[in-house]
């Protein structure tokens, strides 16, 4: 079994453990029914670096790299 650890976060952050980062798309419904407020918005890519990891058993796969690749020629296009 796998759990997405923004979506635990945002659960944490709905019954007021704290604060969730997490991609508008997880948090949209929640926002408008107004269980969690959005506090910080930032449309612009990170400046510095981007960091990627994945399991050791995945680093084989061709896959991951063509993710990897992708989410970097992403960042260069800024």
């Amino acid at each position: 079994m796998n759990f997405d650890r923004s979506a635990l976060a945002v659960d944490a952050a709905i019954e007021r453990y704290g604060v969730a980062i997490a991609p508008s798309y997880i948090v949209e419904s929640d926002v408008l029914r107004k269980r969690l407020v959005e506090v910080w918005v930032n449309t612009e890519p990170p400046t510095k670096k981007l960091f990627v990891s994945w399991s050791q058993e995945h680093v084989r796969q061709p896959d991951v790299h063509r993710v990897v690749d992708w989410i970097a020629a992403e960042f260069d296009k800024s």
